[in-house]
């Protein structure tokens, strides 16, 4: 007790210098300081012209709060300080750091040290004392989340008095509700601190928009109104949001059979099923029947695809991959057309570029087209990347890519990188050498000592054994082949220097 009451008053000590009036500031200030000057700062209105607070070059602007709370650093200490528009001092520089983003204009976030941050008003006068680690802002920057250390979290308000009393494992605030987190276990109050869920739930989400709550505890989930009441008055055995971006949709469980239910008990697929999957496409979804899956359209109340499958797995939003006892099948509701790839195994079912599924054999990777059926990357690679327009391929043990097209065809072997440099267009090295990759073909071949791209005028520079190129990588045309001559490119006017003269590149064609 001793020690904190000695630390509050150095920190008194400490902030008597700053907490001024404005008189005494003039007076202090007044000859030392250079106020003609005035420096230009650029925010979110535009730019603004700053009066800084020279003293004696010792200041600089660095930041802004509400574009009315200027935030000035000291060249010699490195230290923060505050001013106003018109460069009046408003605080020294004496902070290791002030936080622009969570601070408002009349609430200042700053630190003195380590586990010293706190929070001032525009006068500099103490609002949260410097002893926390961490403090940051909520609710239109009315609330403070503040911490002494990991899982000591408290909440206080605009005052620095507690909203919540006790301390917490962590705090979130959403818009209108706070949760918090105690114990392990989960509880919401109001903003003002009055509770509205006990702190007795293993888990609780919020749902902002429709003002309930997903609540799991003892091992059931359950939907409660943001009074508390269960939503659907206890008449499911289980009850929980389905999916991720469904906030209306519930998944409901009665009698061991699911179906999914609307906000108003409206049965959108009906409790008859053994399991429905948590990935649905629109009215489409994946439902469990006689030990068996199948895709269940909720519009038309039948079967898409009967429930004859082991798995089934949706790669995209008209494709799907059914595995039976027997078979793998890939199947397009769509177009109504099947592939059969009961030979592959695959590394998971992300679908990349809508077309590639990646395969797996004896820990290597492969890759499948889905439209086609055909193994266009055989299983022996560690890694495989979809690239735009071509796939590059790595061997961990020669460490080299290989790079293939969408049929498969192979159209650069054992480069160690590639970078793009615009779409559909790549730049791949080997040895130190380098050439491009342009909509699934070798453009140029990799043996260029160094390739310049000119995003402008689409132009490409290559230079090899000190003779010049200039490519068009869009028409795949050279404009100039194997030249002794020097070619430059003004960045800034477009304009082409070879040999002494001077051109511009329209409609396919150099022009002096």
């Amino acid at each position: 007790m001793k020690n904190h009451k000695y630390f509050l008053l150095l920190i008194t000590l400490l902030f008597s210098n700053i907490i001024l009036s404005q008189e005494e500031i003039e007076v202090e200030e007044v000859e030392e300081t250079v106020i003609e000057s005035t420096e230009t700062y650029s925010n979110n209105r535009g730019r603004r012209n700053v009066k800084n607070i020279y003293k004696k070059g010792e200041h600089f602007l660095t930041g802004n709060i509400e574009n009315e709370i200027y935030i000035i650093k000291n060249n010699a200490t490195n230290l923060y300080g505050l001013q106003d528009f018109n460069g009046n001092l408003l605080v020294r520089p004496m902070f290791k750091s002030i936080d622009k983003y969570n601070s408002s204009k009349n609430r200042i976030i700053a630190s003195l040290d380590y586990s010293k941050k706190g929070v001032i008003d525009r006068k500099g006068e103490i609002i949260i004392p410097f002893q926390y680690s961490s403090i940051t802002s909520k609710k239109g920057k009315q609330l403070f989340v503040i911490g002494k250390s990991y899982s000591n979290y408290s909440l206080v308000d605009y005052n620095a008095k507690p909203i919540i009393e006790g301390v917490f494992e962590s705090i979130y605030l959403y818009n209108d509700v706070i949760k918090v987190k105690r114990n392990d276990a989960y509880g919401i109050f109001t903003s003002e601190g009055k509770e509205l869920l006990p702190i007795e739930y293993d888990k609780v989400e919020y749902n902002s928009s429709s003002k309930f709550f997903s609540v799991f505890k003892n091992g059931k989930s359950t939907i409660l109104t943001k009074d508390g009441k269960e939503l659907f008055n206890n008449k499911y055995s289980e009850v929980k949001t389905y999916g991720s971006y469904r906030s209306d949709q519930f998944l409901v469980e009665k009698n061991d059979k699911k179906g999914i239910i609307s906000f108003d008990e409206r049965k959108i697929v009906p409790i008859k099923f053994e399991d429905i999957d948590l990935k649905s496409n629109y009215q489409l979804y994946i439902v469990k029947q006689n030990n068996l899956w199948g895709v269940y359209d909720s519009y038309f109340d039948k079967f898409l695809i009967n429930p004859n499958y082991t798995e089934i797995h949706q790669l995209s939003k008209n494709v799907y991959l059914l595995i039976s006892d027997t078979k793998k099948t890939i199947k397009d509701i769509k177009f109504k057309n099947t592939v059969d790839v009961s030979k592959y195994n695959f590394k998971n079912y992300y679908l990349s570029s809508s077309t590639y599924l990646k395969t797996e054999n004896n820990g290597k990777q492969g890759l499948l087209n889905i439209n086609s059926g055909k193994l266009i990357v055989p299983a022996k690679y560690e890694r495989i990347r979809v690239n735009s327009n071509f796939i590059s391929a790595y061997n961990n043990q020669e460490r080299k890519y290989t790079a293939y097209n969408s049929d498969g065809k192979i159209i650069a072997k054992d480069f160690n990188n590639s970078k793009s440099l615009a779409s559909k267009l790549y730049k791949i090295t080997k040895k130190g050498k380098a050439g491009l990759i342009y909509n699934g073909e070798l453009l140029a071949d990799v043996k260029y000592d160094m390739i310049t791209y000119f995003r402008n005028i689409k132009l490409i520079i290559l230079v090899k054994n000190s003779t010049y190129s200039l490519l068009d990588y869009s028409t795949g045309e050279m404009l100039i082949k194997d030249s002794k001559n020097r070619i430059k490119i003004n960045t800034s006017s477009n304009k082409i220097t070879h040999k002494n003269k001077n051109y511009f590149y329209s409609s396919g064609q150099l022009k002096e």
